[in-house]
């Protein structure tokens, strides 16, 4: 691999992760409205 896709691939994995209260909200109204299948 070269330097940038080693640096993209340790930044993504060291990311802590964690959930958008709002992003959730979003789907959720998504899926209530049946705008998702």
């Amino acid at each position: 691999m070269n330097k940038r896709i080693e640096k993209l691939r340790k930044e993504s994995l060291d990311t802590q992760p964690y959930i958008s209260i709002q992003r959730a909200a979003l789907v959720t109204e998504a899926y209530r409205k049946g705008r998702i299948p």
